[in-house]
């Protein structure tokens, strides 16, 4: 699907995805075909088992394709060692799990800078981005609370916040609203949509067609592979304009 005439910011070309169980090969991704722009908000849908998080983990650069070709910014993912892949994980992704996966005993804005000052930053550099990720998320009031103290709602913004402050060129989401109510849900999604508009690509993996119809695109799997695309929104913001001009 061309979405301007800018070149995409990622291209998957023929993924497909194998792992052994047992003495059996068994395969999790056919044949994806898949190209997103700089600024895009884009959902993976799909039934259980459909690949949604195997498309993911290849994104992110948690697994190799088994075949197929991964380009990210020219650069070739699928011919990448570990050791490389580790070096554009920590230079290009930010992930937001299912599971917040906070350290219980570092406060929360510790929990921000963590990944930030181990990586890339040192120091107030590194509180500064932290401070002002938890302003961006409404938590800036919870900086020196522990995770326990915070709603699942919050521990959500947070694990945002962590994984924005390290300035991905692409933030995972894999079913960032798991086991919230409707209205946390929105608020979820509302945050993510804010990101969005700065300019933030963004790639959600749901089975919530809710969900779903408040990201920009969605890609539909089904056996494996994509099988139909929409486009629920036109283009509306500036950072929009940006990243089809």
């Amino acid at each position: 699907m061309t979405l301007g005439r800018r070149s995409p910011l990622l291209t998957l070309h023929n993924i497909h995805q194998q792992h052994a169980i047992g003495n059996e090969m068994v395969e999790t991704l056919a044949d994806v075909c898949l190209g997103i722009c700089r600024g895009e908000f884009l959902a993976l849908t799909g039934s259980a088992g459909a690949g949604k998080t195997s498309l993911l983990n290849i994104l992110g650069g948690l697994r190799s394709p088994s075949a197929g070709h991964y380009w990210l910014m020219g650069e070739r993912l699928h011919q990448q060692s570990e050791a490389e892949l580790t070096k554009t994980r920590r230079a290009h992704m930010g992930w937001v799990f299912k599971q917040p996966h906070l350290i219980a005993r570092y406060t929360v804005l510790k929990n921000v800078m963590q990944p930030a000052s181990f990586w890339l930053w040192r120091g107030r550099k590194a509180k500064a981005r932290a401070r002002y990720w938890l302003n961006q998320t409404g938590l800036a009031h919870t900086a020196m609370l522990l995770p326990a103290q915070l709603s699942l709602v919050q521990q959500k913004q947070l694990a945002i916040a962590r994984a924005m402050a390290r300035e991905p060129t692409l933030l995972l989401a894999d079913e960032p609203a798991w086991g919230l109510s409707s209205k946390d849900t929105h608020l979820i999604m509302q945050l993510l949509e804010k990101i969005n508009q700065q300019g933030q690509t963004i790639v959600v993996a749901t089975r919530s067609q809710a969900i779903a119809m408040q990201c920009r695109r969605q890609v539909k799997l089904l056996n494996k592979t994509v099988s139909k695309e929409w486009v629920h929104r036109p283009v509306e913001h500036a950072s929009d304009l940006r990243a089809y001009a």
